[in-house]
C-alpha cells in the first residue's frame, strides 16, 4: 500500500512539478476490509485468522496509514510556503521507512518545487542507494532514476531571472518587496545577485536594526556598501557592539543620505566597555547636513548626551523627540549661550519630571515650534509656554494617547493654537488658574480642545464671569472634557453659540439638563461621547436631544452619526430606542453598560440594520451569541470590535461570518474573548482581509 501512493500520483509528476499526494480516501477501504474480515473470522471461531488479521492491522495497516498522512502534510506545507516544515515530515516519512520510496519522492519535490536542484538529486541518490530491489519496487526505482536525470537537466539550464530582466523592473517591482530573511538569503546566491541587492536603493532606504532581526546580521557586513542608501535608520538594539557600530559609521560617513534616526534606548554610556558620549556626538556631527529628524531614548543613563548638546549639533532637526527616565532638569543642558535655532518646529520630551523652568530657555531659542508634546510635567509649564512658544498648534501636556501630527498647513502665518491636550483621566486635573490664560488666549483660533480642569466654588466662577466675559470657543470643532463642579457651567457656556462643534465628549456629568439645554439650541453633533453619565433621572433629558436629532436627521440629513457610551447608567432600552430613530447613525460603540437588555440591544441593531457600519461592544455581560448572530444581519457593517466579552463563543462568531458579506466586513478586532479560539481566529484571517486579535 506503501509504493501505491507514488504509483498513483506518477502522471501528477510527468506533468507538474509538484506531487500531488494520495487522496485519503484510501485510509478507509483497507481498514473497512480488515474489519470485515476480522468479523468474519471471529464467527467463524478462525482464531489463528483472528491472529493474523490483528497482526496485519497493528503491523502495517496504520503504519501505511501514518505514511499517507505525513506525505499529504507535507504536500500542503510545501503549497504554503512551509518548505522547512514539509523537507521535516519528509524526514519523518523516510525514519519510519527508509526502504519505501515516498519519502524521498517528497523530500526531492520539495526541494525542485523551491529551485534547489542540487539538494533534490541528492535526495534522488540518497534513495536509490536505500530503496530496497525487487520486483515490487522495480517501478519506483525506474521513476527515481528518471526524475533525477529530468532533475539534473533543469538545474544545467536554470535562467538566472534577476541578471535577465530590466533592471527597472528588478530595482522597483521586485527587490524593494524582499522582506530581511529574503535579503540575507539573496546576498548569498552569487556576485552578481549581491552586488544588485546592495545597489538597489529602494531595498536600503529604510533600514531597522534588531536584535531579533536578520537585517542586523547583514548589517555590520555590508553597510560600507547599502550606507549611501540609507534615509531612516531604526536601532532597537541592547547590544553596546551594535550601538558603537551603528555611529561608528555614521563617523566613518556611510550614511551620507540619512534624514530620520531613530534610537529605541541608548543605555548608560561612558562606564567601563559602553558608548562613549563624544564617539554620539561625533556621528551626530557627520549626519547634521542631511538628519531632520530624531527619536533619541536615553533611557536611565545621566552621563549621555545633553538636549542642548543635539541641537547644537544637529543643525537641521525639524522634528526631535527625546526620552529619559531621569527629572529633565538633568538632561536639558545650558542654553544660555545658543542662538535661536530656526529649523526645528516638533518637540515631545518624556522624562520622569518636567518643570517650567527647565524649558524656558529651551522656548525662547526655538521659537518656531509648531508642535509641543511633554509627558510628566507639572502645571507651570503653562506659563512659560504662554510665554515663549508663540507659534504653537498643537500642545499635549502629559497625554496617556498618540497625538496628532501637524498638517501641511499649519504654518506660523496664523498665530494660536490649533489643538490643545491635557490628561483627561479621572484622576488628574489641572487648576483653572493654569490653563485657563492659555485657553483664553488662543480662544478664537482653538478647534480641539481635549481638557480635565479642577472644581472651582460658586465664588470662583462668578469671578471668571466678570473676568473673562467674552471667552467664548466659536471655532471649536471637538470638545473633551470632565465634568466637575463650577467647571461645567464655564465650558457650556463657552459653546453655547457655536456653529462649528461636531464631537462633544464628556466624562462624569452630574448636570445632563445644563449640557442638554445648550446642545438643542447648537446645531446637531455628529458624535456624542458620554462616559460615567450614571443619573438616571436624566434619562428624559438625552432622550429629548436624541429625538430632536432624530428630527433633524429626517429634515435634511444631517445630523449624529456615532454614539460612544461607556459605563453610563443613564443609558436605558428607552434610550437606544431613540438612538435607532436617527436615520444618519452610522456607528455605535457601547462599554460597560448596565441598564440596558439583551432585548433593548438587539431591537436597536435590527431597527439599524440598513445604517451601522461600525459597532464596538466591550465590557458587556449580556453580549452573548446571540446577539453576535443578530449583528450578522447589519448590511453595511465594515468593521467591528469585540473587547472583554466572556460569553461570546465560537458558535455565534462562526454564524455571524456565515450571514455577513466578506466584500463588506473588511476589519475585525477581538480583544480578550476568552471563548473565541485560535482556531476562529484562522478562519476569519482567510475571509476578512483585516482581523486583529489577542
Amino acid at each position: 500500500m506503501t509504493d501505491n501512493i507514488t504509483a498513483t500520483t506518477t502522471a501528477s509528476v510527468t506533468t507538474t512539478s509538484v506531487l500531488a499526494p494520495k487522496r485519503l480516501t484510501c485510509l478507509a477501504t483497507p481498514f473497512l476490509e480488515l474489519v470485515q474480515n476480522l468479523n468474519n473470522a471471529i464467527d467463524k471461531h478462525d482464531y489463528t485468522k483472528v491472529i493474523d488479521y490483528t497482526t496485519v492491522g497493528i503491523d502495517q495497516l496504520l503504519s501505511k496509514q501514518r505514511m499517507i498522512l505525513l506525505d499529504a502534510r507535507a504536500y500542503a506545507y510545501s503549497m504554503q510556503s512551509q518548505p522547512d516544515s514539509a523537507i521535516a515530515d519528509a524526514h519523518r516519512m523516510i525514519g519510519h521507512s527508509s526502504m519505501s520510496a515516498n519519502g524521498y519522492f517528497r523530500k526531492a519535490n520539495v526541494f525542485t518545487m523551491y529551485g534547489k536542484q542540487l539538494q533534490a538529486i541528492e535526495a534522488y541518490d540518497e534513495a536509490l542507494q536505500n530503496v530496497a530491489p525487487g520486483e515490487e519496487h522495480d517501478v519506483y526505482i525506474r521513476q527515481l532514476e528518471q526524475e533525477r536525470i529530468m532533475v539534473q537537466k533543469r538545474n544545467k539550464s536554470q535562467i538566472d531571472f534577476i541578471t535577465k530582466l530590466p533592471a527597472d523592473i528588478v530595482n522597483v517591482e521586485i527587490i524593494p518587496f524582499f522582506s530581511s530573511s529574503t535579503k540575507a538569503v539573496c546576498l548569498t546566491v552569487s556576485k552578481s545577485w549581491r552586488r544588485i541587492i546592495v545597489n538597489c536603493s529602494a531595498l536600503w532606504e529604510q533600514l531597522s536594526v534588531d536584535d531579533n532581526d536578520q537585517e542586523t546580521k547583514l548589517f555590520c557586513g555590508i553597510v560600507s556598501m547599502i550606507g549611501c542608501h540609507v534615509k531612516q535608520l531604526s536601532i532597537n538594539t541592547k547590544l553596546t557592539t551594535v550601538l558603537t557600530a551603528c555611529f561608528q559609521f555614521m563617523k566613518d560617513g556611510y550614511f551620507s543620505k540619512m534624514k530620520s534616526l531613530e534610537i529605541k534606548e541608548i543605555g548608560n554610556v561612558n562606564h567601563q566597555g559602553g558608548l562613549q558620549s563624544a564617539r554620539i556626538m561625533i556621528g551626530f556631527w557627520k549626519v547634521r547636513q542631511t538628519l531632520t529628524t530624531l527619536n533619541l531614548n536615553v533611557g536611565d543613563s545621566t552621563d549621555s548626551v545633553k538636549l542642548v548638546d543635539i541641537l547644537l549639533t544637529c543643525t537641521n532637526l525639524i522634528r526631535l523627540t527625546f526620552a529619559t527616565t531621569h527629572p529633565l532638569t538633568r538632561l536639558i543642558g545650558d542654553f544660555s549661550t545658543m542662538d535661536q535655532y530656526s529649523p526645528l518646529i516638533d518637540l515631545e520630551i518624556k522624562s520622569e519630571a518636567i518643570i517650567g523652568s527647565d524649558i524656558s530657555m529651551l522656548l525662547q531659542r526655538c521659537q518656531q515650534l509648531r508642535r509641543l508634546v511633554l509627558a510628566t510635567c507639572n502645571e507651570s509649564v503653562f506659563d512659560v509656554i504662554n510665554r515663549y512658544a508663540p507659534n504653537l498648534k498643537i500642545l499635549a501636556y502629559n497625554p496617556y494617547f498618540d497625538i496628532e501630527q501637524l498638517q501641511e498647513n499649519d504654518s506660523g502665518n496664523v498665530k494660536g493654537l490649533r489643538s490643545l491636550y491635557t490628561d483627561n483621566s479621572l484622576n488628574h486635573s489641572i487648576s483653572m488658574k493654569s490653563i485657563l490664560p492659555v485657553m483664553y488666549k488662543n480662544k478664537t483660533t482653538l478647534q480641539t480642545l481635549d481638557v480635565n480642569i479642577s472644581k472651582i466654588s460658586a465664588a470662583e466662577l462668578q469671578n471668571l464671569y466678570i473676568t473673562h466675559p467674552d471667552f467664548t470657543l466659536n471655532t471649536i470643532k471637538e470638545l473633551l472634557f470632565s465634568y466637575r463642579t463650577g467647571t461645567q457651567q464655564f465650558i457650556v457656556r463657552s459653546i453655547r453659540n457655536t456653529n462649528t462643534l461636531t464631537h462633544l465628549g464628556v466624562v462624569s456629568i452630574y448636570n445632563m439638563d445644563g449640557l442638554i439645554e445648550a446642545l438643542m439650541i447648537m446645531p446637531p453633533l455628529s458624535k456624542l461621547t458620554l462616559c460615567h453619565a450614571n443619573f438616571t433621572t436624566d434619562r428624559p433629558s438625552l432622550t429629548r436631544l436624541l429625538e430632536r436629532y432624530a428630527k433633524a436627521a429626517e429634515k435634511s440629513h444631517v445630523s449624529l452619526e456615532h454614539a460612544y457610551f461607556s459605563h453610563c447608567d443613564i443609558v436605558s432600552d428607552e434610550i437606544l430606542s431613540a438612538l435607532a430613530a436617527i436615520n444618519t447613525l452610522q456607528k455605535v460603540t457601547f462599554r460597560y453598560l448596565l441598564s440596558v437588555s439583551c432585548s433593548g440591544i438587539s431591537s436597536m441593531i435590527g431597527k439599524l440594520k440598513s445604517q451601522l457600519t461600525y459597532v464596538s461592544l466591550g465590557d458587556m455581560n449580556l453580549i452573548t451569541d446571540d446577539i453576535i448572530i443578530v449583528i450578522g444581519n447589519l448590511k453595511k457593517l465594515n468593521c467591528l470590535e469585540l473587547i472583554d466579552l466572556q460569553f461570546v463563543t465560537d458558535k455565534g462568531m462562526y454564524e455571524l461570518l456565515d450571514k455577513l458579506s466578506p466584500m463588506l466586513l473588511s476589519n475585525l478586532v477581538i480583544r480578550r474573548c476568552p471563548n473565541i479560539t485560535k482556531g476562529y481566529i484562522s478562519h476569519a484571517k482567510q475571509k476578512i482581509k483585516i482581523v486583529e486579535h489577542n
